[in-house]
């Protein structure tokens, strides 16, 4: 069996780029999975302008349930509400329609297996951060 070498030129490094690019991809698609994301999230802080803050008291019970059969239950504000959710990993958000047909879009900005953060798709929360953690 002859080894061959390979010459140097510009095709081994864009090779490699083109790996790394295609292996965090499918890593961050990996993140973005049905079951990644079903689980019961608390509110636990915001994030606006750089400074971090705590809900108001009225908020201090705020969750989002988002379960497995695509519906969620969710508290806000002292108020409850219910529907059903669809996830889309290519734009990377959260689509909740609630049962009075109302639709929100909320982008995913970090997941992990205890913190989910999502910003708000209607002004003037598009640049507020919600941070979430798991109750499971």
């Amino acid at each position: 069996m002859k080894i061959r070498k390979v010459k140097h030129g510009t095709a081994m490094p864009f090779v490699w780029v083109l790996m790394v690019l295609t292996m965090g991809q499918a890593l961050k698609a990996q993140a973005l999975s049905k079951n990644a994301i079903c689980k019961n999230w608390k509110l636990d802080k915001y994030l606006e302008e750089g400074v971090y803050y705590a809900p108001k008291e009225v908020e201090n019970q705020d969750y989002l349930q988002l379960n497995k059969d695509m519906t969620f239950e969710a508290k806000m504000e002292g108020e409850s509400y219910s529907g059903s959710w669809m996830l889309n990993t290519n734009g990377e958000y959260l689509e909740l329609k609630y049962k009075t047909k109302e639709v929100e879009k909320l982008r995913i900005q970090h997941l992990t297996a205890a913190t989910l953060v999502l910003t708000y798709d209607v002004e003037p929360y598009r640049y507020t951060e919600a941070h979430y953690v798991t109750c499971q």
